[in-house]
């Protein structure tokens, strides 16, 4: 609560001071193999559409904490949709803003090799957003750890279509502009900061709607930055490194492994496709 309001003049989820509800040592009902549910271990956090909900322990990580409360941001503002290219953005905006929020928050291992790894406080590293690809994620469109988000033998969605995957992109980006390169597939990029690279990609994200891609993520960040140059906020020179963070990885390409099927997924005739969402860690 305290980063959105102070580095980004948001009050709370809503923007209109919403309560801010958690439920901790959760356990589901049932696992969904049928087997009895891994309590009290829980092993995830998510958002469900109410409030942050996690399993035992995983509270204490404030990058989870953050995870979770912005994908109720989202959910108030561009609401991604949970799918493909969306989805994967939806996941990296609630990695992006977790790390930053564990990075100021004086709490937690902020130590250099921590970092910008997601989950270190839980002993375990779920993403790596400085070096994706030591976590099997792409650190650019044009990636071999870019997935297209198909099972290749059944033909089903996986993990809505690569979102925990292909967030990689995303990640790599909001690195690249807080932190720097000298070089980053021959780009060297200057680092802004946290205070600037989180008020560029916030306000990109207001600009969002419920199917962009990687690519209007790109024209959302020159719109954000161009609108904070105007109010001097940011400098020419501050835009120039995002320019270049965007070529870096990729935003505006279409992803070598993004594949589409050839046929939509069809139900029989009287029924219905019914998507259930849960954005999960």
């Amino acid at each position: 609560y305290e980063f959105y309001s102070t580095y980004l003049g948001r009050d709370s989820i809503d923007g209109a001071g919403m309560t801010l509800v958690s439920t901790v040592r959760y356990c589901p009902p049932e696992s969904p193999d049928g087997n009895s549910p891994p309590c009290p271990n829980y092993p995830n956090a998510f958002w469900d559409g109410t409030q942050m909900v996690y399993g035992a322990g995983f509270a204490k990580a404030d990058d989870v904490v953050a995870h979770e409360l912005t994908h109720g941001v989202t959910e108030r503002t561009s609401r991604l949709f949970y799918f493909f290219q969306s989805g994967a953005l939806n996941e990296s905006m609630s990695d992006i803003f977790g790390e930053f929020v564990d990075q100021t928050d004086g709490v937690g291992d902020d130590s250099y090799d921590a970092k910008w790894k997601l989950g270190e406080d839980l002993g375990v590293v779920i993403r790596d957003m400085k070096n994706p690809r030591s976590t099997d994620q792409p650190d650019w469109t044009g990636s071999d750890k870019y997935i297209n988000g198909i099972d290749p033998t059944f033909g089903y969605l996986d993990d809505g279509g690569g979102v925990h995957t292909n967030s990689g992109v995303g990640n790599k980006f909001a690195f690249l502009i807080t932190d720097g390169s000298t070089n980053f597939r021959n780009y060297a990029i200057r680092g802004l900061g946290i205070a600037k690279a989180a008020k560029i990609i916030y306000g990109a994200a207001q600009l969002l709607t419920t199917a962009s891609d990687y690519s209007a993520f790109a024209a959302a960040l020159k719109q954000s930055c161009a609108s904070l140059k105007a109010a001097s906020t940011v400098t020419t020179d501050d835009c120039n490194q995002v320019t270049k963070a965007i070529s870096a990885t990729g935003l505006t390409l279409s992803p070598a492994n993004a594949k589409e099927r050839a046929t939509p997924l069809a139900c029989a005739a009287g029924y219905e496709v019914l998507s259930l969402v849960q954005e999960e860690l």
